[in-house]
């Protein structure tokens, strides 16, 4: 009997084992199964998503124009060649919406040759970007390259080389390399501006001549800007000519042809050469300017050759800034031209011919702008020829100057033009006369500033100014304005300081040497 207990004793001590062996099994199987879920789930954590988030970061690397992973802006249309230009310019009306309030931008230099380019927009309202590349070509096909008209646009970064724009012979008062037309369609805006930077215009030309009716706003980066301000910075115009005799062919400018504003419009870093052969109201940077808008010009240079062969009875106005500006209704505020360097050559025979070294500011009705003209040099040649029934006025700066109750502030200005005019000959000789440095020419009681509009009553304030002319031009000496001190030719080089852009910083008082 002990036996068979010691027996089962003995087997039940073996189960006993068995089943502590199998239960640690269980739990060393747990532990591990445990350890492998703990490891997979970090290396699902670490490792790349799935396929479909494979092909979205494939599809992330591969945008861009550099591979730098952004999302090209479907905002932003490239052109890059003459094909890309073409196929924008025909695909459909570009005054769809579609075509509006986006950015147009070069990505390389773009060769027309002989062929004729198709003008790009007939409106545009977003912003072309050059890309500081240029368009080189020979004709375009409207009345400008870029656009028929600008609605509130921006044009940027672009150099024009090389096109002869003609203006056609129906359908078109405006002409321009750029835009021939400046609007807004933006009625609620406070001060609706087109915009233009860092444009270069050169070797071009513009025939005006063709339209029996004239052509009314010429410029080489805008024709005209109607009821919108204009903002133009870092501006070049370079041996570039204007042909518009046509005597129905007005206000032509180097920059804007004809303005119509109402607010502030603004030129820094401007520079124009040009040659110019038209009718009238022609001007370094604008031809004519007409509402109660005020101009803030500085920096800049501006050098070339105006003739207008005029008429019997025009009001033609020249000048190496403004041909002519009018305020048609009152105005308040300030305009000024600062930082100026002008040596142009004037020559008008006309009806009613007005040339000066800035150009022709006036307004006959009572206006409260005044005008601030400082650090500025005047050089060059200014010459009216006075025919039959004629009132010719020339003047160092202005051929005509008058706003009721404004004040003419004129600081640390250099007049050293030869200005002339003569009170009979023919209408036909080109130049009328050989002007006389040392002469001024007038008419009546004008002075060596301004001849003064009929009925007008303003205050001229003047310091630190400086003239070459010092007789008129019956050879009789003239009584210089209070602030002018006549200088010889021979102290003007060490008087006037260019900064490195050619732009006018300082007037110094001649030395006593």
């Amino acid at each position: 009997m002990k036996k068979i207990l010691a027996l089962i004793l003995a087997l039940c001590m073996c189960i006993a084992v068995l089943v502590a062996c199998d239960n640690k099994d269980t739990e060393t199987e747990t532990e591990t199964k445990a350890e492998t879920t703990e490891k997979e789930t970090e290396a699902d954590t670490k490792k790349p998503s799935s396929t479909d988030d494979d092909e979205e970061e494939d599809d992330e690397d591969e945008g861009g124009e550099e591979g730098d992973g952004t999302i090209p802006d479907p905002s932003e249309i490239s052109i890059g060649s003459v094909a890309e230009w073409e196929a924008l310019a025909t695909a459909g009306d570009p005054d769809k919406e579609d075509f509006l309030n986006k950015t147009v931008k070069l990505t390389a230099n773009i060769d027309f040759g002989t062929a004729t380019a198709t003008t790009l927009f007939k409106t545009f309202a977003g912003t072309f970007d050059g890309g500081n590349f240029t368009i080189k070509g020979k004709t375009a096909s409207r009345m400008s390259l870029l656009a028929n008209t600008l609605d509130g646009a921006t044009v940027k970064n672009v150099t024009v080389d090389g096109f002869a724009i003609s203006c056609p012979v129906e359908g078109a008062e405006n002409t321009s390399v750029i835009a021939a037309n400046a609007m807004t369609s933006n009625t609620t805006a406070e001060n609706p501006t087109v915009t233009f930077e860092n444009i270069t215009v050169k070797n071009c030309s513009i025939d005006a001549d063709k339209a029996a009716a004239g052509n009314k706003g010429v410029g080489f980066v805008l024709g005209e800007a109607k009821n919108i301000n204009v903002a133009a910075k870092n501006i070049i115009v370079t041996a570039c000519t204007v042909t518009a005799a046509n005597k129905n062919s007005s206000r032509i400018g180097g920059v804007v042809g004809f303005m119509m504003t109402s607010g502030l419009s603004t030129f820094e870093g401007i520079k124009v050469d040009m040659n110019v052969n038209a009718h009238s109201h022609l001007g370094g940077i604008i031809g004519r300017s007409e509402g109660p808008g005020n101009l803030h010009i500085e920096k800049i240079n501006v050098t070339g050759t105006f003739s207008s062969p005029g008429n019997t009875g025009g009001s033609e106005g020249l000048g190496g800034v403004i041909g002519t500006k009018y305020n048609e209704a009152a105005a308040s505020g300030d305009s000024y031209i600062k930082n100026a360097y002008i040596n142009v050559k004037l020559f008008q025979t006309s009806g009613s011919g007005r040339a000066g070294g800035i150009g022709n500011w006036y307004k006959n009705q009572t206006s409260s702008a005044n005008l601030t003209i400082e650090n500025c040099y005047i050089a060059g040649e200014f010459s009216v020829r006075q025919g039959t029934n004629m009132k010719g006025r020339a003047g160092g700066l202005f051929g005509e100057y008058g706003s009721k109750e404004s004040t003419l502030t004129l600081k640390n200005v250099i007049v050293a033009a030869a200005v002339e005019q003569t009170y009979a000959g023919s209408d036909t000789a080109t130049p009328p006369v050989t002007p006389d440095v040392t002469k001024l020419g007038i008419e009546k009681d004008a002075s060596l500033i301004n001849y003064a509009s009929a009925g007008t009553a303003y205050t001229l304030a003047a310091t630190n100014c400086y003239t070459t002319i010092v007789k008129n031009s019956k050879d009789e000496a003239l009584t210089l304005t209070d602030g002018f001190t006549a200088v010889t030719a021979d102290k003007l080089a060490a008087m006037v300081t260019l900064d490195a852009s050619g732009y006018v910083s300082a007037i110094k008082a001649p030395s006593a040497s």
